[in-house]
């Protein structure tokens, strides 16, 4: 087998495991309404429902003085935030950076000692828990898929604002969320990484069109040209679509 039929078949298969990699990764399709003020919502994360009826989690905001809080409460079988339990009795979520795993081999998730599940908390001014107010956090969250009947893990990016932030406006800000399409189990199966959504798929003509500098590492390691390159007469001719550059090179300058 030739050199050229043997990196093209790696390529191959590189780019179908890649696929299948991020295919496992869903996109929320609606996300919780904002809560800007004091309030609450309910939500289902396949269907993104407000209703009360089959949600799987409340998310409430209260601001004021001395406390603030914002949190999240599981409310279907199976739905728990990721989130710890501090010694005075209060729950904590966890707040994620983008690229952590979230999954049961690292993750906690639990709905214990008094309810809400805190987000986002000060009293007098002084923050509590992992989560920061005026900050974007990752929520991670186990839910019950009603579809298969099985626990499958997500995130939610989100931000709690104290009122006493940049934005000035106290409540609760929805962003983006995910979940991962395989079942939760050991061993890292069904784990999501926070902020991991799917990758779009590539062409040639789009790799082409972008900055030279930038689609060589982004694309070459996906199996796929950097450079739109037609062959016409005794050279090539790379052409540069996004900086509108072109140049003639001889042929066995890249041989």
């Amino acid at each position: 087998m030739s050199k050229s039929v043997t990196f093209k078949l790696a390529g191959a298969a590189a780019m179908a495991a890649s696929s299948q990699a991020y295919g496992q990764i869903v996109p929320l399709t609606l996300l919780p309404p904002n809560i800007v003020g004091s309030g609450s919502e309910y939500f289902n994360v396949l269907t993104g429902s407000t209703s009360p009826t089959g949600a799987d989690f409340e998310f409430t905001s209260s601001p004021g003085f001395p406390l603030f809080f914002t949190g999240v409460e599981g409310i279907s079988t199976g739905a728990l935030p990721a989130s710890y339990l501090s010694g005075f009795g209060h729950s904590y979520a966890y707040a994620f950076s983008k690229g952590d795993p979230i999954g049961n081999d690292t993750t906690t998730f639990q709905q214990a000692g008094t309810n809400p599940v805190y987000l986002s908390s000060t009293f007098y001014g002084y923050p509590y828990g992992k989560q920061v107010p005026d900050k974007d956090e990752y929520l991670g969250f186990q839910f019950t898929d009603a579809n298969d009947g099985k626990i499958h893990n997500g995130w939610i990016e989100l931000e709690s604002d104290d009122g006493f932030g940049p934005a000035g406006q106290p409540g609760l800000f929805f962003l983006g969320g995910a979940y991962n399409s395989v079942a939760a189990g050991s061993d890292g199966v069904g784990d999501i990484n926070a902020g991991a959504v799917p990758e779009p798929a590539r062409s040639p003509r789009s790799c082409s069109a972008r900055p030279l500098s930038s689609a060589w590492a982004s694309c070459v390691g996906a199996g796929l040209s950097s450079r739109r390159i037609n062959r016409q007469r005794a050279g090539f001719e790379i052409g540069l679509a996004s900086s509108g550059i072109r140049w003639r090179v001889p042929e066995r300058s890249l041989s």
